[in-house]
């Protein structure tokens, strides 16, 4: 899971979003850190992305992404189909 969004980088400690005013993108900093331009919001989106598609990958999934009532499972799982949703209208 994202532990942390922050503009301060002694704050992030974990996995998350180092927030910056100055970055042209998306910067790989450390074991599941990105830093990421807080005004682009596209860029943003794929930093929170990329993050959740490590912290899947990290984790044994051992069923379908989707519950058994159709509906998305863990925390990274709710999070990703709701950017999904929200991308494709």
């Amino acid at each position: 899971m994202i532990s942390f969004l922050t503009d301060n980088p002694s704050n992030l400690t974990a996995s998350g979003l180092l927030l910056s005013d100055d970055e042209s993108g998306v910067r790989e900093i450390g074991p599941g850190q990105l830093c990421v331009n807080f005004n682009m919001s596209n860029a943003m989106q794929e930093a929170v992305l990329q993050l959740i598609e490590v912290q899947l990958a990290q984790e044994e999934v051992t069923e379908s992404p989707l519950g058994g009532d159709g509906k998305c499972a863990t925390p990274c799982q709710r999070l990703l189909c709701a950017l999904c949703r929200h991308s494709t209208g």
